[in-house]
């Protein structure tokens, strides 16, 4: 039997080691919406968290688009689009309203695309310090096709990503 003996772990650099751990500062954290009832969930947990940290919050809804705009396409296309969009807006307007800005400032936004890469990209322009969002039910051949947005977000995102899963009932 080998014996060790214990020593204390302190780093050689105090400085280096009080900048490296300085206080989480969460000045905006970003939450994708997608009106479901685990993704409503999870605004309630990242209300709570803005609140406790004093940040703000930014919603974000993105219409995932199953055929990418061409300019080819159809003026009723082209309508249907701006609809999908504006009725995403006005829900999450309606919803911030109600949930969010009594109690934090909020920002909301809409926009269209691939959801995952989406989000990672708004993430980086906004310059979130957290983005906070649900996790997916796909499983099986479905997650292996499709893939995970919440996956592709914690993969790609160059903040820290809290996945929230639904609570049981």
């Amino acid at each position: 039997m080998q014996t060790t003996q214990a020593t204390p772990c302190e780093p050689a650099d105090q400085s280096a080691a009080t900048e490296s751990w300085a206080p989480l500062q969460l000045r905006t954290i970003l939450v994708p919406v997608d009106f479901s009832d685990r993704s409503l969930q999870t605004l309630d947990l990242a209300v709570a968290v803005a609140r406790q940290f004093g940040s703000g919050a930014i919603l974000l809804h993105v219409t995932g688009i199953a055929m990418p705009p061409t300019r080819y396409e159809s003026a009723a296309t082209r309508r249907l689009r701006a609809e999908v969009w504006q009725e995403g807006q006005r829900r999450l307007a309606a919803l911030a309203d109600e949930q969010v800005r009594p109690f934090v400032p909020t920002r909301c936004h809409a926009a269209h695309g691939s959801p995952g890469a989406v989000i990672v990209s708004f993430a980086t322009n906004a310059q979130a310090d957290l983005i906070i969002m649900a996790s997916e039910r796909r499983t099986g051949l479905r997650r292996l096709l499709i893939g995970s947005v919440a996956e592709h977000v914690v993969r790609h995102a160059g903040c820290p990503v809290l996945i929230v899963r639904q609570r049981p009932r």
